[in-house]
């Protein structure tokens, strides 16, 4: 897995997450409402240069890992605030404010690069043997067909003859869904172990924190978007950022059912016509203690923010809220 710079690093007078930020400005003019992206600096240049990469995919229902992605190059001179781009390895350089692609383009141009990636994969296919895996497409399954008799047949009027046994013979090509066996099912663990498991492709026992939160919004666990940010903070993260998975996941399963149960509490504790509570209720009741929370959290904030940038990596912010526990 490729390393990536601390978003807390300074090169320059510039701190990586600054310089991600203003790649994401620039991006977001684009107007590639078709592509998904994501963008991490991976290298420092002469102390003065941030190199970042954007990687630009087209995820489908039907096929969510990309058969081609475009990366897209930026390197963010610290001296002097310039912001060049290339696409993937041609020589143009392209420059931010400056000698660039017109508006509107910038899709077509990634369209470009996908059809062209996609047109050598028909000559040529390069994928690994793990992403063959990964690119097979699901089973069409269909359901058995469920006639009713007419009256007049030889069946009693409104019997329904369900011929369970009739399966389509193979030159019909439809494919039909064995029945599922409990006894095949995974347990959650297993679950969770195989796919962190398939994630970790260089098996470095790490992920990133956007990877593991990513997993699990894509694992159906029956949990809420909150319940899901709950157990994410269950998930010990080092300063790198990154998440040793194996103690997270044999863990999760225990979590996870107390999360379900809480949230089955707090729905069956809900009022039908419930009256809303307002915001100045909260704060006549709450008031002091909100305040008295924030001054002490602004201290223990400002103790790792000394330049007063008003930021912090996502280990520090945890590290303060769990020094006041």
């Amino acid at each position: 897995m490729r390393e990536e710079l601390s978003r807390s690093t300074v090169v320059g007078g510039v701190r990586v997450d600054a310089a991600i930020q203003q790649v994401e400005d620039e991006l977001s003019k684009w107007q590639c409402n078709k592509y998904t992206h994501i963008t991490r600096a991976v290298q420092m240049l002469e102390q003065k240069v941030i190199k970042l990469e954007t990687i630009f995919s087209r995820p489908a229902q039907d096929c969510p890992v990309p058969v081609a992605v475009v990366f897209v190059y930026f390197h963010l001179d610290t001296s002097t605030g310039a912001l060049t781009y290339q696409f993937e390895e041609e020589n143009v350089q392209h420059e931010v404010s400056g000698q660039s692609l017109a508006p509107g383009m910038y899709e077509c141009w990634l369209d470009r690069i996908i059809g062209d990636k996609l047109q050598v994969r028909q000559l040529h296919d390069l994928a690994t043997s793990f992403e063959q895996t990964r690119l097979v497409p699901p089973p069409h399954i269909e359901e058995a067909e469920v006639t009713v008799e007419d009256a007049s047949g030889p069946h009693a009027p409104g019997h329904v003859a369900a011929d369970v046994a009739a399966v389509p013979s193979a030159g019909a090509g439809v494919p039909v869904a064995p029945a599922e066996d409990p006894a095949v099912e995974l347990d959650l663990s297993t679950l969770l172990a195989n796919i962190f498991d398939a994630a970790d492709e260089e098996n470095e026992l790490e992920l990133r924190h956007k990877e593991v939160a990513d997993l699990l919004y894509a694992t159906p666990l029956g949990l809420t978007d909150w319940d899901i940010k709950l157990l994410l903070t269950r998930a010990t993260e080092f300063e790198t950022g990154r998440i040793e998975y194996q103690p997270f996941v044999s863990a999760a399963p225990e979590i996870i059912e107390g999360l379900r149960q809480r949230r089955s509490a707090f729905e069956s504790r809900k009022v039908a016509d419930a009256a809303p509570v307002t915001m100045e209720a909260i704060e006549l009741c709450f008031g002091e203690e909100i305040e008295e929370v924030a001054r002490t959290m602004r201290e223990a904030f400002g103790q790792h923010d000394p330049a007063s940038q008003g930021t912090l990596t996502r280990h520090e912010f945890r590290s303060c809220l769990m020094s006041k526990m």
